[in-house]
């Protein structure tokens, strides 16, 4: 298999589990492997690793794996912000590196220079912004402001109290183990910036997943853009090359993937950039388009999936 067709596939297998994430758990997709492949992916493959890890390595290995468990996910930690950090900077230094080094071109003047990097500027201030933020912590001084805000439903929300805190936790709060505070409105802790989405940085996280949409469509139409301009530099239009098979010569212009090839041959960390920036681009933009429907509803993630319980709870029962 050529790089094109590893391409191919991989964007393929992406998004199958992108399309069984969002809609494995619907009822038309019951007992089918879309629900199979969706109870894989959000659970399923846990399973599997800690079986796999105590088959091989015994309790021990069993063991070492909660600790690395406990630290990086019950646990505040800057993990998958540095990650995130070291991937925006290290795709902008390839992206500048081979993309904006061709620059200017026909259809791509040399000002994208500084437009990209001024985009790559807002997703790091939108970043920040949400990651230092307030998600809207309970605690005694703002207790009565919160409980006055929403009502308790009995259906998703309870009057109850947090152990934990010592308090009564407001309608539609919930308290997160991993900073171990109440947040109103909790939505859900977001590892990629260290802190709690909730009912006051919820506007701040939509933008920031938004800023990084807008980077990476903008990054892979501009990166589109340099290379047909790099293909009309070098007359690629013009080009013919020998079928081995037949014996007959074809223009590269009549053979879309023969043009991949080229472009991956000539320019394969562009290309390959361009694609995860794509990838990147589809999920950040599914995950977002997800809270955008919860919005004009007012109903926060983990609403949403007491709901989605309750509706297959009663689609079971009655």
């Amino acid at each position: 298999m050529d790089l094109l067709g590893f391409t191919l596939l991989y964007m393929g297998l992406v998004g199958a589990c992108l399309f069984a994430m969002l809609f494995g758990e619907l009822r038309i997709f019951r007992g089918t492997p879309i629900a199979k492949l969706q109870w894989f992916i959000t659970g399923g493959f846990c399973d599997y690793l800690w079986w796999a890890v105590e088959g091989t390595c015994g309790k021990s290995g069993k063991r070492s794996l909660a600790k690395v468990e406990d630290v990086c996910c019950n646990r505040p930690n800057p993990v998958l912000q540095v990650l995130y950090v070291a991937l925006l900077l290290a795709a902008y230094y390839l992206y500048s590196r081979d993309i904006f080094s061709l620059l200017p071109l026909p259809y791509a003047p040399s000002w994208h220079r500084y437009t990209g990097t001024a985009a790559v500027g807002a997703c790091l201030l939108s970043f920040y912004t949400t990651s230092v933020s307030d998600p809207g912590a309970v605690d005694a001084d703002n207790l009565g402001a919160h409980l006055a805000i929403y009502d308790y439903d009995d259906v998703t929300s309870f009057q109850k109290d947090c152990w934990t805190c010592m308090q009564q936790r407001p309608a539609r709060s919930k308290h997160c183990p991993v900073c171990n505070r109440c947040i109103a409105r909790f939505d859900h802790h977001c590892a990629w910036v260290n802190n709690c989405i909730g009912l006051f940085n919820l506007r701040w996280f939509l933008a920031f997943l938004l800023a990084n949409i807008l980077l990476c469509t903008y990054a892979v139409v501009l990166a589109c853009t340099v290379f047909y301009g790099e293909m009309h530099r070098h007359h690629v239009w013009n080009l013919v090359m020998l079928d081995y098979n037949t014996g007959s010569l074809i223009a590269l212009k009549d053979s879309p993937r023969r043009i991949a090839q080229w472009l991956v041959t000539h320019y394969t960390v562009a290309v390959t950039l361009t694609a995860f920036l794509a990838i990147a681009a589809l999920l950040v933009g599914s995950f977002l388009g997800y809270h955008m429907h919860l919005v004009p509803t007012g109903t926060e993630g983990t609403q949403a999936h007491h709901i989605t319980n309750l509706v297959a709870f009663l689609s079971l029962t009655l």
